[in-house]
């Protein structure tokens, strides 16, 4: 599941997957994936507005042409379509996207690219999560930040709540 989700808003809510590094909202409204050097597989999401009016976020005109945008942002376009911005995740099992390797958050080995391996929704540090490596399982908290080292489940916020 990729870590930014839409809502939208039309008489119903529908879950939108955004699993590319864009998306138009509306003429001259679009949402753009920028990745942090630094930590990988954590992205920054920014709304682009081709003009000051084109689009309003959490109810405020955009002042500028580019904004960042946080969890539950609301993202209204100039023909009235209603947005809401969810980068919630569930923990879950995925190949490690870094280019160089990281220490394990538990065990201090390192964690390849590409190797199997669970990122904390709460405070993303990763950790190492195979059969010979249970690292994320072993203790039912993130050895970080604390946080439940359950894999899948449910996402706990949607836009039904504020629609």
């Amino acid at each position: 599941m990729p870590p930014f989700l839409l809502f939208l808003e039309n008489d119903r809510v529908e879950r939108i997957e955004i699993d590319a590094d864009e998306a138009v909202l509306a003429p001259g409204v679009v949402v753009r994936r920028a990745q942090a050097p630094l930590s990988p597989g954590r992205d920054s999401w920014f709304l682009f507005a081709d003009e000051t009016e084109a689009a309003r976020l959490n109810g405020a005109a955009v002042a500028t042409c580019l904004s960042a945008l946080d969890h539950k942002d609301q993202i209204e376009t100039r023909d009235g379509a209603m947005f809401f911005v969810s980068f919630e995740r569930v923990a879950r099992v995925e190949a490690f996207p870094g280019e160089t390797a990281v220490a394990c958050s538990r065990c201090r080995l390192a964690i390849a690219p590409g190797a199997p391996a669970v990122r904390c929704t709460a405070c993303d540090i990763w950790c190492d999560e195979s059969e010979s490596s249970p690292c994320w399982t072993y203790d039912p908290k993130c050895p970080a930040c604390g946080g439940p080292t359950a894999l899948g489940g449910e996402l706990e916020w949607n836009a039904e709540e504020v629609a």
